[in-house]
């Protein structure tokens, strides 16, 4: 009887120890889940910034273009 009690107790032991693993798994799944969610945001911002910038700077090389075709044409006159 005192073996099988003992195996008993060690058996719940046991589970209590993996429940627990589990539950801290379950954690950090959901921290990381968290932790990407707010990088994929992060991640699509900085990607609306970088076109709005390429725009920016497409339109402002288009106008210095335009600028220079103006000089030359003067020159030319």
């Amino acid at each position: 009887m005192n073996g099988e009690k003992s195996s008993w107790e060690r058996r719940e032991r046991e589970l209590c120890f993996f429940s627990k693993l589990r539950l801290d798994s379950d954690k950090k799944s959901k921290r990381n889940s968290h932790m990407m969610e707010s990088v994929k945001k992060q991640n699509e911002a900085a990607n609306l910034e970088i076109a709005d910038l390429k725009r920016k700077l497409e339109t402002n090389v288009e106008e210095k273009k335009a600028e220079h075709q103006e000089t030359l044409k003067k020159l030319k006159e």
